[in-house]
């Protein structure tokens, strides 16, 4: 886990692998470390592996299904696109592994706090109660600090995090070409910008602008420059805009009354 740590602070300079090969391997010591642990308090029959192991399998179906659809939902809101287009959608995708990361980072949180509580009532081995507290010590205290330490991480780097995921499914999901008027046509004057097929003559644009990007509909027309490019805005800028137009005039009045008090 150490090692994790080091490998995202010097991501620039190494390979993307590593980190990610890392991640794997702390998550399954990770998973050892609790399966060995409940397999020393279990019974014969193995009744508590069983339930944890249907826990799991049913608590991933439902968090899959709620996290996607929460994915879909959000891509839609967010592009200004119908809800049916974002089932075949990489961004989907990497939406929905977010979601299903935040569900199972309270779950690892919650299962923690009842293996505490559980393990010294139905443990097997007899032991003296500092032994039995020396021992859930010993387990659960690295697991926990790695859990802290790793929200802690990501609440860092989740502007990073979600960057480069959007920055790898856009490759995928958009072009920096679009159609209109019988030929491939792209915007001058934003040589970067992406263009995600929506429908027949119907796109939207991804502008970059600054370490983020504006999203516009691009509807295809019958006379130049065919094409016609609108910001995708909900309420908040709606009510900015007016808020700075607004400002505007307030300090053009003070400009103007200013200007005559110096006559």
């Amino acid at each position: 886990f150490l090692l994790t740590c080091i490998s995202f602070k010097v991501i620039n300079y190494i390979n993307t692998i590593i980190p990610s090969a890392l991640v794997f391997m702390t998550a399954l010591c990770i998973i050892y470390t609790i399966s060995s642990h409940i397999q020393s308090f279990d019974n014969k029959e193995k009744n508590i592996a069983i339930k944890v192991k249907l826990g799991i399998k049913y608590s991933w179906l439902i968090v899959s299904l709620i996290s996607y659809y929460l994915a879909r939902s959000l891509i839609s809101n967010i592009f200004d696109i119908p809800f049916d287009t974002t089932l075949n959608k990489l961004m989907t995708a990497v939406s929905a592994l977010l979601f299903i990361f935040i569900f199972y980072y309270t779950i690892y949180f919650i299962c923690i706090s009842y293996l505490i509580l559980m393990a010294p009532k139905i443990k097997k081995r007899k032991a003296t109660p500092s032994d039995d507290f020396s021992y859930s010590m010993s387990v659960f205290a690295p697991l926990f600090f790695i859990g802290y330490i790793s929200y802690i991480a990501f609440s860092i780097q989740t502007f990073s995090i979600i960057k480069f995921g959007f920055g790898f499914a856009m490759e995928y999901d958009t072009r920096d070409t679009f159609f209109c008027n019988n030929k491939y046509m792209w915007l001058s004057e934003y040589s970067k910008a992406r263009f995600m097929f929506i429908a027949e003559g119907n796109y939207r644009a991804l502008i970059p602008h600054r370490d983020d990007f504006t999203i516009s509909r691009l509807t295809c027309t019958n006379s130049e420059p065919f094409y016609l490019l609108v910001t995708v805005q909900d309420k908040k800028d709606f009510m900015l805009e007016a808020l700075e137009k607004q400002a505007e005039m307030l300090t053009s009045d003070l400009k103007t009354a200013i200007s005559l008090n110096v006559r």
